[in-house]
């Protein structure tokens, strides 16, 4: 069993856009739909909370906030990680904490960095990293939102630069990339938030993207007679009963380095993968 953590602020934690809504219903937290996605073979451990930043303090709250400070218990807390993955950076763009998507983005860097050296420092295996760059904000009517965020202008502006600077850190760093802002809208309720369908794309799309990272192929099963096959061909008769019985003629026509197999023997293709 692989494990994940998703670390990120209310977008993970399945906040409501509609003010005063009651929180996402656990199926459709983006989390949930990725670990659904991984055909139970990974857990996803989601640590969202509201208000999160990269690695900024912001004292008007009564939980810590700062992503930076609080994420080495978290990966002390879930150990052994397979692959962590960030999407923080929305909360970055209040004027009183970073103000743009600069300044989180470079938060994020210090976000990777703490990942690999916190494991490194021990000598324990360092898990995968994916880099999110959190979705669009969209205009609304409801004012309370937007002053957090300096205005709908800035709000709007600053969340359209994500991808192109958490691209760019990703590649500098070294770990994967997704674009939140491919597959998912935040709601017009609050601006910020999403609505149960957009957590659940989110969740969706990152399926064929973190399968590889922890191990888990996406390809389908080869077919039993590419199995035969691969039994067939493998002259090792400790590691492949099959060997026992096999015709010497066969080996010696078919096997042989000086005498490849006819075309009409090739082995067959698995079928494309759908994942």
């Amino acid at each position: 069993m692989k494990t994940i953590l998703a670390y990120g602020d209310s977008l993970t934690f399945g906040a409501n856009p509609q003010p005063g809504g009651r929180r996402h219903a656990y199926e459709d937290r983006w989390p949930t739909v990725l670990e659904h996605g991984l055909g139970g073979k990974a857990r996803v451990i989601a640590e969202g909370l509201g208000g999160r930043t990269t690695a900024y303090d912001d004292w008007t709250a009564a939980a810590d906030r700062n992503g930076a400070r609080i994420l080495p218990t978290l990966l002390d807390s879930h150990k052994p990680l397979d692959l962590v993955i960030i999407m923080l950076g929305t909360n970055d763009l209040k004027p009183f904490v970073a103000g743009t998507a600069i300044y989180a983005a470079r938060g994020a860097r210090r976000l990777i960095e703490i990942v690999k050296g916190h494991f490194a420092a021990t000598g324990e295996a360092v898990p995968q990293i994916l880099l999110v760059a959190p979705p669009h904000a969209v205009e609304t009517a409801y004012g309370p939102m937007i002053d957090n965020f300096g205005g709908t202008d800035h709000l709007l502006r600053e969340t359209r630069q994500f991808s192109a600077h958490y691209a760019r850190i990703a590649n500098e760093t070294g770990v994967a990339f997704f674009n939140a802002a491919s597959v998912a809208s935040a709601n017009q309720g609050d601006g910020v938030h999403l609505d149960a369908a957009n957590p659940r794309a989110m969740g969706e799309g990152r399926a064929p993207l973190v399968k590889p990272m922890v191990g888990l192929t996406s390809g389908a099963r080869p077919s039993p007679m590419a199995r035969a096959w691969r039994r067939l061909s493998n002259p090792c008769w400790v590691c492949d009963p099959i060997s026992l019985w096999r015709p010497k003629w066969l080996t010696n026509t078919i096997f042989s380095s000086s005498a490849p197999a006819p075309a009409a023997m090739s082995p067959p293709s698995a079928a494309p993968s759908l994942a």
